[in-house]
Parts: C-alpha cells; sequence; structure tokens
C-alpha cells in the first residue's frame, strides 16, 4: 500500500470504520513486513493517547481534506528526498510527524463522519442446533451446531464469514463470485454446492465438492492454492498452512446435515474419526494397536444415529473399550485386535 492508503486503511480501523474485507487487507498488509507492523504500533499508541479528546473531536471536513492532501504531498516530497539523498536519519523523525500528523486528521474525519459500517447479519448455532438460511442473493445455507455465519446485509460483494460449518449451495448471479472467508482460508465459487468445515479448536479447515467447481486457498501462503470438482475434497493444516487435494468423496462432509453416519467396513481408525466429526467429542487412544481393528458393522449408511449405541457395539465382544471420561471426551483402551 502507499503511504496515504496506509494512513487511511489505520484511521478507519482506528476509528471504527472499516468493512470486514477491509481489515482483513489491513492485516495481511501488517504481516508483510515489521517495518509494517511497528507503524501500526505506533499509529495505535498515539491514537490510545488522544483518548480523552475524541468526544470532543471536531473537525472541518472540507478544511481539513485540503490540509492534509496538503500534507500528504509534503511527506511524498520528504520520502522522495530520502530515496535519493543519504538523510535518512536527518528527515526520518519529521516523515514520523507529518505521518502521525495525517493520521490524526483521517482518524478525526471518519471518526466524526456520518458514515455507518456496512450492517452484519449474524446467525449463530448452539450445540445440538442447526439451522437453514436464505440468502438475499438466492443462496441457501445449512449451518451445523457450534457455528457462526456472518455477513453485510446488502450482500452486493457476496462474502461470507463462517465459524464452524456449514453446506452451500450457491446461486450463480451474473458471473459474481461468492466467497467463504473461514479461518486462515479463502474459498470462492460462482454456483456450486460443497460443505466447509473450520471449527477454531481444530487443526484443519476443509472443503468437500458435491457440484461444480471450488477454488481453495490459504490466506496466509497464497500459493497454497487448489481447484477443486464433483468428489473432490482439500484439507488446508493450519500448523503449516498447507493445502492437500483429496480424490474421492469424503462421505462424511455433510452427514451432519442428512443426520446420516458413514462407516462401512471401516477400521477403527477411520470409525474414531467418524465419531469424533460427528458428534463433535474427543476419543483419546491409549493403544494405536486397537485402531488396525476392524470396526465390525457391515452397515454402510447409519441413520440418525446415537453414541451410546455406537460404543455399546463397539465394546461388545471385544478386547478393548471406549469409556466417557467426561461431557465431550472419551478414552478407547485395551488389548488389540482378537485373534
Amino acid at each position: 500500500m502507499s503511504t496515504e492508503k496506509n494512513l487511511d486503511k489505520i484511521a478507519k480501523y482506528l476509528s471504527d470504520n472499516m468493512h470486514p474485507e477491509e481489515r482483513e487487507s489491513l492485516f495481511e498488509w501488517i504481516e508483510k513486513s515489521d517495518d509494517n507492523k511497528q507503524e501500526f504500533e505506533e499509529s495505535l499508541a498515539t491514537w490510545n493517547a488522544m483518548d480523552g479528546m475524541k468526544d470532543t473531536f471536531v473537525v472541518d471536513s472540507d478544511a481539513a481534506w485540503g490540509k492534509m492532501e496538503h500534507r500528504l504531498e509534503q511527506t511524498r516530497q520528504l520520502e522522495e528526498v530520502t530515496n535519493t539523498l543519504e538523510v535518512v536519519s536527518i528527515l526520518k523523525p519529521i516523515l514520523k510527524v507529518a505521518a502521525a500528523a495525517i493520521l490524526l486528521l483521517m482518524a478525526g474525519l471518519w471518526y466524526n463522519r456520518d458514515y455507518s459500517p456496512a450492517e452484519m447479519a449474524t446467525i449463530s448455532t448452539q450445540a445440538t442446533e442447526k439451522t437453514t438460511i436464505d440468502l438475499p442473493d438466492g443462496s441457501r445455507v445449512w449451518l451445523n451446531e457450534q457455528s457462526i455465519l456472518q455477513y453485510a446485509t446488502k450482500f452486493d460483494k457476496r462474502v461470507i464469514h463462517l465459524e464452524g460449518e456449514a453446506f452451500f449451495e450457491v446461486a450463480k448471479k451474473d458471473g459474481q463470485t461468492f466467497e467463504i472467508i473461514a479461518g486462515d482460508s479463502k474459498t470462492t465459487v460462482l454456483g456450486t454446492s460443497f460443505n466447509v468445515r473450520a471449527y477454531p479448536e481444530e487443526e484443519f479447515v476443509e472443503v468437500a465438492v458435491e457440484t461444480g467447481k471450488v477454488q481453495f486457498t490459504s490466506l496466509k501462503k497464497k500459493e497454497e492454492e487448489v481447484f477443486l470438482e464433483k468428489s473432490e475434497y482439500a484439507i488446508l493444516t493450519k500448523v503449516t498452512k498447507k493445502v492437500a487435494k483429496q480424490q474421492g468423496t469424503q462421505p462424511n462432509a455433510k452427514a451432519w446435515k442428512n443426520e446420516a453416519l458413514y462407516l462401512g467396513e471401516a477400521k477403527m481408525e477411520q470409525a474414531v474419526e467418524a465419531l469424533e466429526r460427528y458428534f463433535a467429542v474427543d476419543i483419546i487412544v491409549k493403544n494405536e494397536a486397537i485402531l488396525n481393528c476392524s470396526w465390525g458393522n457391515t452397515i454402510n449408511e447409519l441413520s440418525e444415529p446415537d453414541l451410546k449405541e455406537l460404543i455399546d457395539q463397539i465394546n461388545f465382544g471385544n478386547p478393548y473399550k471406549i469409556k466417557q471420561i467426561s461431557a465431550k471426551q472419551y478414552i478407547l483402551s485395551g488389548d488389540g485386535c482378537p485373534n
């Protein structure tokens, strides 16, 4: 960003007049370098120092913008000098003073301006609660339990912010893209159906495509990007920021939406993962050898499954057992598979 854009975005942030997409762009700029971070922190300190003045901070907008443009021009001229002459150490304090003055002027303008940030719609669900949302553009969203969906009520840019899990059926609209920001990922589509899972406590973000084509990108590493089609899915690992594309369906990606669980003839490793995912529980495995055992049930699809009943099936006649130790935590222990 150029100097004036830096100051304008920081000023809008400090005066709480920033749209979500602008906030994302600002934070990306801050993370690009230590100098950017320092500039932001100094601006924040300057703004906080004005705390007692903000309620009475009134600005003549026309005169203020004229002064600001003059100061921006002076700042640009000073920067040109520092780029051509060896006088950086002398002029750097002057540049800081000029930038601080411009920042305060801009923040004052935003703070006093008759400006309303885009009104946001927020839908959230509690444990065991699911809901369906019809968006202004004709798209439909199924929101899983313990999830939060947020978007601008005007919805002219078709941008969704998701925390948790949701299944999307996106309506096509004059070639306009539809974006979902979830965790450290961005999913971009035109019109398709797919599932996004991005719970904060989990170590991954997952997108599974049912129809159409999806672009899935890491916000922290833009080069980590994949294109997904029907029966493909991808996982973004939060620690490494890497995206891995997987061929084949992810049957349990929307199991929650259909009130069904898919296990088939899975080994205990896949069964444990499916149970954790569907019921939002944590199963601690004390003996890794158990994971190679067969789950022992040949039913491919379980409709409206009950966790207690499934645990009773797993425990029956096996040398290993699953035991509940808290509301959302279980332990799988015992011997490995019987001969």
